[in-house]
C-alpha cells in the first residue's frame, strides 16, 4: 500500500480528468445545442437560417464549460465516493495544435483533499493506483515519460509534485468509470446532464447582419 504521511494543508495546482473539447462527445453536445437553437429560431420566425448566419463565441463557451466542470467535479466525486473535497478553477489550457495533447482544466486543490481521494482508492480498490501508474507511464515508441511507472520510485506522498497529484484524480476517475460504458456516468456526462437545462446557448450566439446586394 502507498505510504500516506499527513500533509500540510498546502494548495497544489492540478488538472482534473477531462477528455478535452477537440472531437469530443461534450463538444458534439455543445454544437448540437447550437444547431437546435437555429432550428428553433427558424420555426418561430419562419426563416431558413443556417450556421453561416450566426457567430458563435466558442472561446467563451468552452471557458464557461470548463469552469462549470471544475465546479461540478467535487459533486461528482462526493456522489460516487462519499469523499468531500473542494477545488477552485484556475485556467483552461488549450494547445495550439492537438497532435500530442488536448485541452486541460487546471484547478487549485489542497494536498489533504488529494490524500483523502488516494486513501479512498487504496481502501476500495487496493493496488489500483500502483497498476494505473504502471500502465499509464509505461514507455513505448514515441513516449518517454518524465516519471517512473514504478510507484515505489515516487517515494512518500509529501514529495509528489502537481503532475503526480493529478494522477490521483485521474486514477479515481478511471476506477469509477472502468466498468461502465455510458458517457453520462463520466464527470463530463454527469455535468452535461445537469447543465443542459441550466444554461442558454443563445447567450453565446450572435446573428450576423445580411449584406445588402
Amino acid at each position: 500500500m502507498t505510504k500516506l504521511n499527513k500533509t500540510a494543508a498546502s494548495v497544489a495546482r492540478v488538472y482534473i480528468p477531462f477528455s478535452g473539447f477537440y472531437e469530443s462527445v461534450l463538444m458534439e453536445e455543445l454544437e448540437g445545442d447550437v444547431a437546435r437553437e437555429i432550428e428553433r429560431i427558424n420555426e418561430n420566425e419562419g426563416l431558413n437560417l443556417t450556421d453561416d448566419d450566426f457567430g458563435v463565441d466558442y472561446s467563451t463557451l468552452c471557458l464557461d464549460t470548463a469552469k462549470g466542470l471544475a465546479e461540478h467535479f467535487p459533486k461528482w466525486i462526493l456522489k460516487n465516493t462519499g469523499v468531500a473535497i473542494s477545488l477552485k478553477f484556475a485556467e483552461l489550457y488549450r494547445p495550439r495544435f492537438y497532435n500530442y495533447e488536448t485541452d486541460r482544466i487546471y484547478c487549485d486543490i489542497s494536498r489533504d483533499d488529494v490524500c483523502k481521494l488516494l486513501t479512498w482508492l487504496e481502501a476500495e480498490r487496493p493496488g489500483y493506483f500502483r497498476e494505473y501508474v504502471r500502465k499509464t507511464l509505461e514507455p513505448y515508441d514515441g513516449f518517454i515519460p518524465f516519471y517512473s511507472n514504478n510507484l515505489t520510485d515516487w517515494r512518500d506522498f509529501d514529495t509528489w509534485d502537481n503532475v503526480q497529484l493529478s494522477q490521483v484524480l485521474e486514477a479515481v476517475s478511471s476506477a469509477l468509470t472502468s466498468d461502465c460504458d455510458n458517457w453520462y456516468d463520466t464527470v463530463e456526462g454527469d455535468y452535461w446532464d445537469w447543465a443542459a437545462g441550466n444554461y442558454s446557448i443563445s447567450d453565446y450566439m450572435t446573428r450576423r447582419e445580411k449584406e445588402e446586394a
